[in-house]
């Protein structure tokens, strides 16, 4: 065998390794793309919907408190509290701090209830310190569940890598 037969040979053999080892590469590289793109695309999910439960949240906390400091208005304020306290629920899912930030927002809204229709609501005091407590309570729950959504957050984003 002369020796342009072997060059010929050996270069076959090394092009026929570099083809299958390039689509077993690619191959590889398609995999990853789809993970990261279906991680990134969670990732960015949740990361609306925990802005949204935040900016809701926020919203809903001062209406709660703007319903009590203004004497005008209480009716149209307590339609604006129930349009935040709906969006809130709605983004919530079943699990058990869900179901008692959906609770707690249900006695604010029937305290406030009371309070908006009450002819008197300067003789209310009791119920404004219990929506003052609930109120205190669901700000801590929101926060918890943000911190907890940036924790599964950081954790995708620690995958990725």
């Amino acid at each position: 065998m002369d020796i342009n037969k072997i060059v010929l040979v050996i270069t076959c053999a090394f092009s026929g390794i570099s083809v299958i080892v390039s689509f077993l590469s690619l191959s590889n590289t398609r995999k990853i793309a789809n993970k990261n793109g279906y991680i990134n695309t969670v990732t960015a999910s949740r990361e609306r919907w925990a802005s949204s439960l935040q900016s809701n949240g926020s919203s809903y906390l001062a209406i709660v408190d703007s319903i009590f400091l203004q004497r005008e208005n209480r009716i149209q304020k307590y339609e604006e509290l129930l349009k935040y306290q709906y969006a809130m629920a709605i983004s919530l899912h079943d699990y058990d701090d869900d179901k008692e930030l959906k609770s707690k927002m249900k006695e604010i809204q029937n305290h406030i209830y009371k309070f908006v229709a009450s002819k008197n609501s300067d003789s209310l005091e009791n119920e404004i310190a219990e929506v003052q407590k609930l109120k205190d309570e669901i700000y801590l729950l929101i926060n918890r569940k943000h911190q907890e959504e940036w924790k599964k957050q950081k954790y995708e984003v620690a995958l990725e890598e």
